[in-house]
């Protein structure tokens, strides 16, 4: 099984996701504020969340900015966004 990259999650999949795991919806919102607003990328630094939550995070997710195919209609960046619809 591939890790999640979890940049590619709105917050409210992340949300979803770490209810799935059996974590309470706060839980989710307190991993999307560390990433979205504090821009934190190691889950050993985010300190409110418990030990257990970070272990599964470090071992199923990542935080990784996507990757973007230049190739994708010959515009480079804002070719792959594009082709995306964003």
């Amino acid at each position: 099984m591939s890790a999640t990259n979890l940049l590619e999650l709105t917050p409210d999949e992340l949300v979803a996701r770490v209810e799935e795991w059996g974590e309470a919806g706060y839980r989710g919102r307190q991993v999307a504020a560390w990433i979205y607003q504090r821009g934190v990328t190691d889950f050993a630094v985010m300190s409110n969340l418990p030990k257990s939550l970070r272990g599964r995070l470090l071992r199923e997710a990542v935080v990784q900015a996507p990757q973007l195919d230049e190739r994708v209609g010959g515009r480079g960046a804002l070719g792959a966004l594009a082709a995306r619809g964003l």
